[in-house]
């Protein structure tokens, strides 16, 4: 079971995301992607999907990057972190299908 995890800013929000995910799945499981393009290099790569993809997007720019390789994303078990509840941007997390946001 591989957990990818996308994270472009490594602060302490990311952190916090690896050690609570570190807590429920083993490290050597996780793989984590902090640009776009290696995100997108390792969903292209012929092996099986992640069991569960989650996406950090501590920005409202991370969030577009996101959405701008969603049809990559298509038929993931998705976890989505938002940069904020703002309805907009709530809306278009939407439009990614997580299973949760």
């Amino acid at each position: 079971m591989e957990v990818l995890v996308y994270s472009k800013t490594l602060n302490g929000q990311a952190e916090r995301l690896m050690s609570a995910i570190q807590k429920v799945v083993s490290h050597r499981v996780i793989r984590t992607c902090h640009s776009i393009q290696s995100l997108s290099l390792r969903l292209c790569q012929p092996r099986p999907p992640p069991k569960v993809t989650v996406l950090l997007a501590a920005t409202k720019r991370d969030l577009s990057e996101i959405l701008s390789i969603q049809g990559l994303l298509t038929d993931l078990q998705l976890i989505l972190l938002l940069p904020d509840k703002r309805e907009d941007t709530v809306a278009k997390g939407h439009t990614l299908y997580p299973r949760f946001l």
